[in-house]
């Protein structure tokens, strides 16, 4: 058999002879080098068909690696965004096989691995958070075949929203969602709108829900209370040492009450208790309170000390409904502070026309401050051995526009009770120092302060800001305090009073011999005036006892180096027996009765503007 290449030259002898045999050797030279010039470009045209074959091969094959690239790029973007959800996921097959699982979901579950292709049942088993009735919910919700949650708590303690939706192919895909924080926060925020977060607390919505509840079960008593002097605390001591007082304070009432009780705080200082009892068992928590209060506390490595007025309401006698109740116990807890603070009242009918009888003059105080209704009278003291006036008691009146004067004795207390007596007080210091700057003669004038507006805090202040704006010498006023004032808080009253000593001002004990603890006043505090009772003056001419009382204020007076002014002075036989006895000033109706500002500046313009040293 004869190869291709003998064959083609076997054509190209044949072509090559002529008829009558002969060879044209030119002319198969010229067939040759056609037939290989022809070879070589077949050859070269299936050189380049190769080339181009290569290349678009090699082009296919670089798209192929790019997109297994790209996909394993994707691959790997789904798994880590798959393992790194918020929320758990789990992809079953039709036959319920796991296909795939995310690494929230193996966390969410406990497992350190998912085998893929096992079963719903076999995977809720492996988890060591899921029990027999856990995995059971899951396991007929996901075979219910419809799209549906449930809400576990598993054996962590972590709250789980479990969902289950059908797939395209007739799988299922589950997702859990951890919700414990969203749970826990919203607990929180219902907890906060029920309780004090200061003291931790009942508030007022959670007391009214729970004495609407003690109404419907039967009798119950409601404890209105609040704390007497809290506000000189916080005033005087900062806010945060209030603020641990009132923890203090609510942890001693919780060890006063019973289980199923409910102790309140209602704002401030200000709490309430529900008693599931009658009145003489809410009568003794009560008692119980006003002793555990009323024991000094130890704040801070400081000693502080308060009581509390608590006023009691008894269902149904006082009231059926919530309101009642509270507003009786409130009235109730008024004439408690009306009889001295530190005690408990229950309600009583007659005692309501006497609270709103206080809280209109309350109410028409805070007008009369408004509209300045106060005005000052002032009462001269005069040297017992010249006669000459030493100064003037600065007197706060009341001109009611219908009224007219109304006494002292019918406001001031109220005043005090409310808290008033601060800005009337505030109020009688700068009209007293202006009115007085003018004066001639440069006379003293002194002004009462209470132990409540020493419990505010403000009085230095006060103080200040009065002399700095009538321009009045400092040596030229004089704050009178009583001996309640320094049973108050010795450490704080002390404090305010040295303070106001510093400014250059005079301070005098008002109604010596009147309280538990002169001497030891005395002894607390370098007074610069006493002032005698004027109880003890009006004895003087007919007890034997009064008379020696006065001697000794008057000689203990001059033996600390403190002039002595009596008070009540009103007929001559008084003048003369003080006289007698040496006492340095007298204050009374004997001289004159308290007058307007005009009339104590013509008593001294008269004397020639003389005045005693």
């Amino acid at each position: 058999m004869s190869t291709p290449a003998e064959r083609l030259f076997r054509r190209q002898l044949a072509a090559a002879t002529d008829a009558a045999g002969r060879l044209d050797l030119a002319r198969l030279q010229e067939l040759v080098i056609g037939a290989y010039a022809e070879t070589d470009r077949d050859r070269r045209r299936g050189d380049q068909a190769a080339r181009l074959m290569a290349a678009e091969l090699e082009e296919v094959n670089e798209a192929l690696e790019r997109s297994v690239a790209d996909l394993q790029a994707q691959n790997l973007r789904f798994a880590v965004a798959l393992d790194n959800m918020a929320n758990g996921l789990a992809l079953f097959s039709r036959e319920g096989r796991l296909v795939v699982c995310n690494g929230r979901q193996r966390e969410m579950l406990g497992l350190a691995e998912a085998e893929a292709g096992c079963s719903f049942a076999a995977f809720l088993r492996a988890s060591p958070f899921l029990d027999a009735r856990l995995a059971g919910e899951r396991l007929r919700l996901a075979e219910a075949g419809t799209r549906g949650e449930i809400l576990q708590t598993l054996l962590n303690g972590r709250d789980v929203r479990f969902m289950v939706c059908r797939t395209a192919d007739g799988g299922f895909l589950t997702t859990c969602e951890d919700v414990t924080e969203r749970n826990r926060a919203a607990a929180r925020i219902t907890y906060l709108a029920y309780h004090d977060t200061l003291t931790d607390l009942p508030n007022r919505a959670l007391l009214r829900e729970r004495l609407e509840a003690a109404l419907a079960a039967g009798r119950c008593s409601v404890l209105c209370l609040d704390l007497d002097g809290f506000k000189g605390v916080n005033d005087t001591l900062g806010h945060g040492m209030g603020d641990a007082l009132l923890r203090a304070v609510a942890e001693r009432l919780r060890h006063q009450i019973r289980s199923g009780d409910t102790l309140a705080r209602l704002g401030g200082d200000e709490f309430a208790v529900v008693l599931a009892a009658g009145q003489a068992e809410a009568a003794r928590i009560a008692g119980r309170m006003v002793g555990a209060i009323g024991a000094q506390f130890e704040i801070e490595g400081q000693i502080v000390n308060v009581s509390t007025s608590i006023g009691i309401a008894t269902a149904p006698a006082d009231g059926t409904t919530p309101e009642d109740l509270l507003r009786h116990a409130d009235i109730a807890l008024y004439s408690a502070k009306a009889a001295g603070r530190d005690c408990y009242r229950a309600f009583e009918e007659a005692m309501r026309a006497v609270v709103e009888a206080r809280r209109t003059v309350e109410n028409e105080i805070r007008t009369a401050l408004a509209e300045g209704q106060f005005e000052l009278h002032y009462q001269p003291q005069v040297s017992v051995l010249t006669g000459r006036i030493t100064g003037f008691e600065a007197l706060v009146r009341w001109n009611h526009p219908v009224r007219g004067m109304v006494p002292p004795g019918s406001f001031i207390p109220v005043a005090e009770e409310t808290g008033l007596i601060v800005p009337l007080g505030t109020w009688v210091l700068r009209e007293a120092c202006r009115q007085a700057a003018g004066w001639p003669g440069a006379p003293r004038v002194s002004v009462n302060v209470s132990v409540v507006q020493l419990r505010s805090g403000g009085v230095v202040k006060a103080v200040a800001e009065a002399l700095g704006e009538s321009g009045l010498e400092p040596g030229r006023l004089e704050l009178e305090v009583t001996e309640t004032v320094m049973l108050d808080d010795t450490t704080a009253t002390l404090g305010a009073l040295r303070a106001v000593r510093s400014l250059g001002v005079l301070v005098a004990m008002d109604d010596f011999g009147t309280g538990y603890s002169s001497l030891n006043s005395l002894h607390n505090f370098a007074f610069d005036r006493i002032k005698i009772d004027r109880s003890f003056v009006a004895d003087l001419a007919s007890g034997e006892k009064a008379l020696a009382i006065v001697r000794a204020v008057i000689g203990l007076g001059r033996s600390l180096g403190v002039p002595v002014t009596a008070e009540g002075v009103e007929t001559p036989a008084q003048l003369e027996r003080l006289r007698a006895e040496r006492c340095d000033d007298v204050q009374g109706y004997l001289y004159s009765r308290p007058v307007p500002a005009a009339a104590a500046r013509r008593m001294l313009e008269e004397a020639g503007g003389r005045v005693a040293a």
